[in-house]
């Protein structure tokens, strides 16, 4: 049976690097109100009934501890976070990328047969890039678009994937793409937390027992409510029509991550290990999404795994929303905490959308280079999580 695996892996970011020290300049009065807050939410907790007690972790209490180193932190971990200036578009960032996976891969722009684009969030209200991206790439197959919030990156590369398993298409790009900047005010707190990046790679036919082994999908709408999306102005002229996608948090955001997390991991990865017919034990490395600092760690808690076996680039990028579950993947390889034959395994969380996880094998994966003033030495890059 013909499976798919990834060929080759880029990550693509924009060239703009921009430090905590850029908000505690320009706006200290909204990092000093986010402090606040975050020391109000510690006293809380600490004068009331969630103290944690050993041996009666819920998971609600499991995230909690796990983010307690946190607390105090307006930036709640993020360190760096590369942002696209004003005017510049979320398809030229995807074509960047796949320009840069074609390059690695040595493979001529003829041969692929698919392109699936993922956006958060696309150039254009009601309408993704796949065609755009398509068209400036003078590319003439075919092309689609696929979302589901935060797990698009996933879910793509799934789609992807089954095109290539059925025989419809040889080579497939995928190009998931994430451009907060455009859809959070500079001046929202959650513009603290959020970056813009971009992953492409191409998906090809292995053998039976290599690349993608097994994946379950559960919906996650009992989270519905906990983000809301409207259009706003778009002063940089960027997006078509002049009005953009703007994202905003809920009083019930952080609750809806911090209950439903757990349960939808259990179920997503114990699905796909049954799919895959592996045991957790067999699986070397855990990409999990990284939409906050301590989502990584409280994920391998959960599963019972130690966090050694991920790895967390929130504190260099922030929340790369549905192009992080790639990028990490891209990053744990580049790092050389993946090699040929170790067995994978993917989750990331889409509120409103879809949880995923997927296991797979690793192979002869072709990766982009690490961008600029990133280490390529494994513990210079966790040293990053140290400075919060």
């Amino acid at each position: 049976m013909v499976t798919a695996g990834i060929h080759a892996l880029a990550a693509t970011f924009p060239d703009d690097v921009r430090t905590n020290d850029y908000w505690r300049q320009r706006y200290p009065e909204i990092v000093a109100a986010e402090q606040r807050w975050q020391q109000k939410k510690v006293r809380a907790k600490t004068q009331g009934h969630e103290v944690v007690e050993p041996g009666k972790l819920t998971d609600s209490l499991l995230f909690d501890a796990t983010m307690a180193p946190y607390f105090g932190d307006p930036f709640h971990g993020a360190i760096e976070r590369r942002l696209l200036r004003p005017g510049q578009s979320t398809t030229a960032m995807a074509v960047r990328a796949v320009r840069e996976v074609l390059e690695v891969a040595h493979l001529p722009l003829s041969e692929v047969d698919l392109l699936i684009s993922n956006s958060m969030f696309p150039d254009r209200v009601g309408s993704g890039d796949a065609a755009y991206i398509a068209k400036e790439l003078e590319y003439e197959g075919g092309a689609l678009n696929v979302d589901a919030t935060c797990a698009g990156g996933l879910a793509a590369f799934l789609t992807g994937c089954a095109f290539v398993q059925s025989g419809q298409a040889r080579n497939a790009i995928v190009v998931s793409s994430t451009h907060f900047s455009r859809a959070i005010e500079e001046k929202d707190p959650s513009a603290l937390l959020t970056g813009d990046g971009a992953s492409a790679f191409i998906l090809s036919p292995v053998a039976a027992g290599a690349g993608l082994l097994g994946a379950k999908s559960v919906h996650t709408g009992n989270t519905c409510g906990g983000w809301f999306f409207d259009t706003a102005p778009d002063e940089t002229e960027t997006t078509v029509g002049g009005r953009k996608i703007r994202l905003g948090v809920t009083r019930t955001t952080m609750q809806a991550i911090r209950s439903s997390v757990g349960p939808y991991l259990r179920r997503c990865a114990e699905g796909a290990l049954k799919a895959a017919n592996v045991d957790l034990a067999e699986i070397k490395h855990f990409a999990f999404g990284t939409q906050t600092a301590w989502l990584a760690d409280y994920s391998a808690k959960i599963l019972g795994v130690p966090s050694e076996r991920t790895l967390n680039i929130y504190p260099w990028y922030g929340n790369l929303g549905p192009a992080s579950i790639m990028i990490g993947l891209h990053h744990a390889a580049a790092l050389k905490k993946i090699r040929r034959g170790d067995l994978v395994l993917l989750y990331i969380f889409g509120g409103q959308a879809q949880a995923s996880a997927a296991v797979f094998r690793w192979g002869d994966t072709q990766l982009g280079p690490l961008p600029p003033g990133v280490p390529n030495d494994l513990e210079a890059f966790e040293r990053k999580g140290l400075q919060q």
